[in-house]
This record gives structure tokens, sequence and C-alpha cells, in this order.
């Protein structure tokens, strides 16, 4: 569970990252998560499994083809074990193109 300060962090990027997507910027880092699933041997299937969503749908929202909400961010970060400096470099990230 995060903290309300981060959850309000989140909360106001998922905001920003609304208007950024539409010029191709995104606030997610997908690929140091892609990265960090890989590092830790978790299969799209199996985080599927902790999602509770299919696996299609998992695969979309790793690959930035639909959002990730604040509760996926939650469920992802306990799946892979993240430090706070890693979902805050992958979930809180800055711009990346």
């Amino acid at each position: 569970m995060l903290d309300k300060e981060t959850e309000k962090k989140y909360i106001n990027i998922v905001k920003q990252d609304m208007t950024l997507s539409k010029g191709g910027l995104k606030m997610t880092n997908y690929a140091k998560l892609k990265g960090l699933m890989v590092e830790r041997g978790l299969e799209v299937n199996k985080l599927a499994v902790e999602l509770g969503i299919s696996r299609q749908a998992t695969s979309d929202k790793i690959n930035g083809k639909s959002k990730i909400s604040l509760t996926d961010a939650q469920v992802i970060s306990k799946a892979l074990k993240m430090t706070s400096e890693e979902r805050d470099a992958i979930f809180f990230a800055e711009c990346v193109q």
C-alpha cells in the first residue's frame, strides 16, 4: 500500500500523463518495468494472476498500450518486491520517450 503522499504524487503524475501522452511522452518507464520482470523472473502469466486480469490485458499494460492504475502499480510493486526507489523510477519517471 502506498502512503498518502506517494499516492497523491502518483495521481498528479497520471493526470499529467494524460496530457503528455498525446505528445508521445509517457510517465511510466516501461523498459525498466519489463527489465525488472526479467531480472526477478516474473512472467506475464504470473503477473496476470496477481492483477486478476487476462494475460493479454497485462501485456497491454506493461507495453504501454493501456494505463497502469494506482492499484495496478501497487500490485506490480508487491509482486516484484520493488524497493521504493525502484517503484519511483518506474512509475514516477519524469518524461520518458
